[in-house]
């Protein structure tokens, strides 16, 4: 239904660069699915969760995406057992190899951005994403000079610092198309 709702909302206004947050994350993603054509970017701040986590059946949602090769039902996913990527804690899931490709999502620019203290670890969403031909990048905040955020970044006292990075790689993306 939020899939339906966010790309009727495309149909109307055109273009557009979605941003996401939080538990809001796989919303962004299925609206792309949606409308590929009409999604120029995505801005996923800590959105979501680790691939075929909880309801994520299909990678990072609970709904179908759109995979080359087509997949009818999650079951068809073949995953394997990544280990944790900092040692500690517990792994994640990819798909075996080959891995099936987001076809809809080929080609929009996506990134991932992480403050300091918040304790997301972005590397199974990003291993997941590279795994299904998506171009993203690992924007974390501390290696811009930005420290000690967590996870409402954007309500914190430096929340125009957050915002100019977002800004300068959307700048650096969107030129390029």
């Amino acid at each position: 239904m939020w899939a339906k709702g966010g790309a009727e909302l495309l149909d109307k206004i055109g273009p557009a660069i979605i941003a996401v947050h939080s538990a809001g994350g796989p919303f962004g993603y299925l609206v792309a699915n949606e409308r590929p054509n009409l999604v120029k970017a995505i801005v996923d701040v800590e959105g979501g969760w680790n691939p075929f986590a909880g309801q994520s059946r299909w990678g990072i949602t609970g709904t179908p995406f759109v995979f080359d090769p087509p997949v009818k039902d999650p079951a068809e996913l073949k995953l394997k057992d990544m280990p944790s990527p900092t040692g500690q804690g517990q792994g994640y899931k990819l798909q075996g190899e080959p891995a099936r490709k987001l076809k809809n999502l080929q080609g929009i620019p996506i990134a991932l951005i992480t403050a300091e203290s918040s304790g997301r670890n972005t590397a199974a969403k990003m291993a997941f994403l590279k795994q299904t031909g998506c171009t993203v990048e690992d924007v974390q905040l501390k290696d811009r000079g930005i420290l000690g955020n967590g996870h409402f970044m954007m309500l914190e006292t430096n929340r125009r610092q957050v915002f100019d990075v977002i800004a300068g790689w959307l700048q650096s993306k969107l030129q390029k198309s």
